[in-house]
């Protein structure tokens, strides 16, 4: 049962999936939570350093778990630096990488 319906951003510290748990590391607090992959949204194999999100329930230990993951996509597009060269001089210009999810 969850306590906590905000949705939070975090990592995947480990994923032993074959085992069936792992630990994602909240991005605000810091805080390490336990979560079993049925927890895992699409039961979707999730990589070690992974953005996820995330919300906070309680295990059947009585502690608090990561429920409910999901793999993280900015709804904005990433912005990136490319370097680029021509006669006269050299400039960094900002460029818009079409990475936005469709």
């Amino acid at each position: 049962m969850s306590h906590d319906v905000e949705r939070r951003r975090g990592t995947i510290l480990a994923n032993y999936h074959r085992k069936g748990y792992g630990f994602v590391l909240d991005a605000v607090t810091n805080q390490t939570y336990f979560f079993h992959v049925t927890d895992v949204i699409d039961r979707k194999v999730l990589q070690r350093d992974q953005a996820v999100t995330f919300s906070i329930g309680i295990g059947t230990k009585g502690r608090e778990k990561a429920l409910k993951i999901a793999v993280y996509e900015a709804a904005e597009p990433a912005i990136t630096k490319t370097y680029v060269s021509n006669e006269k001089d050299t400039d960094y210009v900002n460029r818009t990488a079409s990475t936005t999810a469709v």
